[in-house]
């Protein structure tokens, strides 16, 4: 995103959901498969259990303008045109690690389990 044309005043509309939210990589929005930018990502719906340095700034959940200007960014840039269910358009791939000690839930597709970590 660092490369966009970005006009300032869309950019401090961007910034606030991004202070908001605290998310550092686009990972960070998207589902457990790499595969679509969670619902609470695209709302702006800030999780309690997402981890924050003590050291992130307390900030006020964006508003109406800041919201638009973000689904609009995501859409532009990672969602696959014309998806309506915020697909990415190249998903993300392979974890690094495969136990991720942040995530707090996991699937298992082949039992249809859902584990609490």
């Amino acid at each position: 995103m660092v490369n966009e044309k970005v006009e300032p005043s869309r950019r401090k509309l961007l910034n606030e959901v991004w202070l908001f939210m605290g998310f550092t990589y686009l990972s960070d929005m998207c589902n457990a498969a790499g595969t679509h930018i969670l619902p609470e990502a695209w709302n702006c719906q800030h999780q309690s259990h997402t981890l924050r340095s003590p050291s992130s700034p307390n900030s006020k959940a964006p508003g109406r303008q800041a919201k638009a200007a973000w689904q609009s960014l995501l859409q532009s840039l990672f969602i696959l045109p014309g998806h309506s269910h915020r697909q990415l358009a190249t998903p993300l791939g392979e974890w690094l690690t495969p136990l991720d000690s942040h995530w707090i839930w996991w699937h298992d597709p082949v039992t249809d389990t859902l584990w609490e970590h």
